[in-house]
């Protein structure tokens, strides 16, 4: 995959999802996740990264053939693995690319 397909598909990741209510109310993670995994399991987003992966165990939605959740380091590692060019260039990419931050002041 080029390395704009994978900024592409990150990007798409980032839009909006509309979540069902009874959606959020039927996962079992921990109460303060269960949107995001609901969104996760809505938009069939695969893997979902984390930090915080213990709040995301749910036995009904995360696990082979079922929602991925990884932990950023695990995220990268295997990135690096399969796709080692664009772990090469990725940095090179970020750092070209102008970013303007505006605030209040």
């Amino acid at each position: 995959m080029a390395a704009g397909e994978v900024a592409d598909r990150a990007l798409d990741a980032l839009a909006l999802v509309d979540v069902p209510d009874d959606l959020v109310a039927g996962m079992d993670n921990a109460p303060g996740d269960r949107h995001v995994l609901a969104a996760a399991v809505g938009a069939d987003a695969q893997p979902v990264i984390t930090a915080n992966t213990a709040d995301f165990q749910s036995p009904r939605f995360v696990g082979p053939d079922r929602i991925a959740i990884e932990a950023p380091g695990e995220f990268l590692a295997t990135v690096l693995d399969e796709q080692p060019d664009l772990m090469a260039t990725a940095p090179w990419q970020l750092a070209s690319n102008e970013v303007v931050v505006t605030g209040a002041g």
